[in-house]
């Protein structure tokens, strides 16, 4: 499904709002598109740092 930048501009603009920790990530290549201060600060990580990055790398492991 194909959500629009705006659509997960907003979504994250609530969770914000509530301090909940969320990123948007784009499939198939699982890019973070977006996230909230709140991984950020949990990551120790500024947002130039996320985003454009792949969540995995070869399907295996997480970000690093």
């Amino acid at each position: 499904m194909s959500v629009s930048p705006g659509i997960v501009a907003e979504v994250a603009r609530a969770f914000e709002i509530a301090n909940i920790e969320m990123f948007a990530v784009s499939l198939p290549d699982a890019t973070i598109v977006e996230t909230t201060s709140a991984v950020l600060r949990k990551w120790n990580c500024r947002r130039e740092d996320l985003a454009g990055r792949q969540l995995a790398r070869f399907g295996t492991g997480t970000l690093s």
